[in-house]
């Protein structure tokens, strides 16, 4: 998932509350960097503490790259894609890999 100010609050109460292994993704290579050192690149107050420990304990862990996954949360602006059945509207041709 993305970890903007949607993505990271997310990632962080799933491997918290959730329990599972969480693996945040993000284009942003200073992004991961700062989430894995534990440090919020977004002001959301309260979180903070929870990044620090999701981390420590290995429930969260960012990454520039997808990985092979059970689950995925698929976490983007709005005005970045229309809901299904369209296609992104990223004035590309949709990608074979994606799928409503």
């Amino acid at each position: 998932m993305g970890l903007g100010y949607i993505g990271l609050p997310t990632a962080i109460i799933a491997a918290k509350k959730g329990g599972i292994d969480v693996i945040g993704v993000d284009i942003n290579p200073k992004v991961v960097d700062m989430t894995n050192h534990g440090k919020l690149h977004i002001v959301e107050p309260g979180i903070g503490d929870m990044l620090s420990e999701v981390i420590e304990s290995g429930k969260l862990r960012a990454s520039t790259a997808p990985e092979v996954s059970d689950a995925y949360f698929i976490v983007v602006p709005r005005s970045k894609v229309t809901m299904c059945p369209t296609y992104p509207m990223l004035n590309q041709p949709p990608a074979a890999s994606y799928h409503c």
